[in-house]
């Protein structure tokens, strides 16, 4: 769930009064927790969650410890630190901020995973990491925190926006700070002969992002989106997935693995003849 973003802490309440709504509807009609429910003899967890960005102009606004015992979870979107509104080229999913080249990191993902877990009180395990499937494009720039005019003409998502299974492009060379030896967390590829930078997550990137997980005890990950992914329904490292990059990282002999919990995909006592049905035809 996303409500308006909150003008300010003291508005913020709106929220607490949405998510408590918002678990009290459920609960009304699943009174038990965690919510289990039965619908043609197969048991579905049903979750009450909020997804949110990142920058603290807006996660200062929150009464986490409020909002905290109403939700399963948080899903921090942790992508878009930079794309074409912002002034200089940016990485958009760094871990954290970089010493060497500050202006390339406007926002960084340690900064407000502190804020939720140690200022907020939300538990880490609450806490799930958002990540792109997509690269947002810089064009005229000298890479990496360096100002730029413009943006990519062959978008495969949206103006600006590259899918990641179209990177990297054509003359493209791609570039990792591993913030396991000091750098920000961040990969990117820029092209210096057009003088294009693209920011966004690759193999080895995800790859530190799954081993960040664990060592922060965080819920896991989630992405946006997963059409822009490799792979195919296989998902497989092998092939280029990030996603499956990620449940390899997270899926070790002495790592939790994944939670094993079917989704939701029958409603018979929906409304709607379609959602019933199960979208014959489609």
């Amino acid at each position: 769930m996303q409500p308006p973003i909150p003008p300010n802490y003291r508005l913020s309440r709106g929220y607490v009064n949405t998510v408590s709504s918002g678990h009290i509807s459920v609960t009304d009609i699943l009174p038990n927790a965690p919510l289990i429910v039965k619908s043609v003899n197969i048991g579905f967890l049903y979750f009450l969650t909020l997804h949110f960005l990142l920058g603290p102009d807006n996660y200062q606004k929150l009464r986490l410890p409020e909002m905290t015992p109403y939700l399963d979870f948080y899903n921090l979107m942790a992508y878009d630190y930079s794309g074409s509104w912002s002034t200089i080229a940016g990485h958009q999913a760094n871990l954290n901020h970089s010493n060497s080249n500050a202006t390339s990191t406007p926002f960084y993902t340690v900064a407000a995973l502190d804020y939720y877990i140690n200022k907020g009180g939300v538990p880490s395990s609450k806490m799930v990491l958002g990540m792109p499937l997509y690269g947002h494009t810089f064009a005229n720039t000298d890479g990496p925190g360096t100002r730029f005019q413009g943006k990519s003409d062959g978008d495969s998502m949206e103006s600006g926006i590259l899918a990641y299974k179209a990177l990297p492009q054509a003359g493209g060379q791609e570039f990792m700070e591993s913030i396991t030896q000091g750098g920000c967390g961040a990969s990117w590829s820029y092209d210096p002969a057009n003088r294009m930078m693209v920011s966004y997550d690759t193999v080895p990137m995800v790859e530190e992002k799954a081993k960040f997980v664990k060592d922060w005890d965080l819920g896991g990950g989630m992405w946006w989106e997963v059409s822009g992914d490799r792979g195919g329904v296989t998902a497989s490292k092998s092939d280029g997935s990030l996603i499956g990059t990620f449940v390899d990282g997270v899926s070790g002999p002495t790592d939790k693995g994944l939670e094993q919990a079917m989704n939701a995909l029958e409603f018979p006592e929906s409304q709607y003849d379609n959602l019933r049905a199960k979208f014959p035809g489609e």
